[in-house]
């Protein structure tokens, strides 16, 4: 008999590719995960905020954000169908399953033509107004002129425009239901939200890279600007990245969720460094981070 043929070598795809096989696997996961929570799972039985978890799923949304906000949406009850969605994330869009699938009207606005072009095939037809706005003051008129003519179902708010601090400085912003990006590492005594600005000397890229994770808001933050214009932190995002402001005339029986117990459940699902702390924070203000406390 002759000798085995010797194994062929495996062929690497370029880095791109993998990536993108990747990133389709890690999304066919989470649907799978999604399916069999709504086969085998009764919300019903649980407390709030798992009763929320156990219905998440992706559909457009980055970190299956999308059935989270259905979810909350069927406690607040029906309302005027409108959405408003202030800078779209990197990937996705946290509004897109209200236009796609609810058939809700809405606005969408954002520096970047690219990532507007990129929603607008899943947002089709006359119902939304998609619009790339050069500066953030041009997004909030825009923003502004829409909400003068419809009242707000649903304001998501992305972190170029400033994320809470926004909601928190315009109070014609007064949607039933809030999301927005938050950071889950910065720790419970730090009521603030972390920006970065120019240092002089410049900082070591090591250190910009250390801090670059420190910024956005903190949990208790969001939870401080919530309490100050009439809502309550219900949910966040399994990854930690997004926060669900509920207002409190619409929340029925959800109660709110306080920062520990929200930072707490996010930590079991996620392997994460240490809580950053105030006294780092300030420690590492000469890397050029501006700490807004609210």
């Amino acid at each position: 008999m002759s000798a085995a043929n010797p194994a062929m070598p495996q062929a690497k795809l370029p880095p791109a590719v993998d990536e993108m096989l990747r990133m389709r696997l890690r999304r066919i996961d989470a649907k799978l995960d999604a399916g069999l929570r709504g086969v085998y799972s009764d919300p019903s039985l649980f407390a709030y905020p798992q009763r929320l978890l156990l219905q998440r799923f992706q559909a457009y949304s980055p970190q299956q954000e999308d059935g989270i906000l259905v979810a909350i949406l069927r406690v607040a009850g029906p309302g005027s169908e409108t959405f408003v969605e202030l800078g779209l994330p990197e990937a996705g869009s946290h509004c897109a399953i209200l236009a796609r699938e609810l058939g809700w009207a809405g606005l969408v606005v954002d520096e970047h033509e690219h990532r507007v072009e990129r929603i607008r095939w899943i947002m089709r037809g006359d119902a939304v107004d998609l619009r790339t706005a050069p500066t953030a003051a041009d997004a909030l008129e825009a923003v502004r002129r829409f909400v003068a003519r419809h009242e707000q179902d649903v304001l998501a708010i992305g972190a170029p425009f400033g994320g809470a601090p926004l909601l928190r400085d315009h109070a014609e912003l007064a949607p039933r239901v809030v999301s927005v990006p938050c950071n889950p590492l910065l720790a419970d005594d730090v009521s603030m939200h972390v920006e970065r600005v120019a240092a002089e000397p410049s900082p070591s890229p090591e250190d910009l890279e250390r801090t670059e994770a420190w910024l956005g808001t903190s949990v208790a933050g969001i939870e401080a600007i919530a309490t100050a214009r009439g809502y309550r932190l219900v949910c966040l995002s399994t990854s930690g990245s997004t926060a669900f402001l509920l207002r409190n005339d619409v929340a029925g029986e959800i109660s709110a969720l306080p920062p520990a117990r929200a930072r707490d459940i996010v930590w079991r699902e996620l392997e994460t460094p240490p809580p950053v702390r105030r006294a780092e924070l300030e420690a590492r203000k000469r890397c050029g981070l501006l700490l807004r406390q609210l």
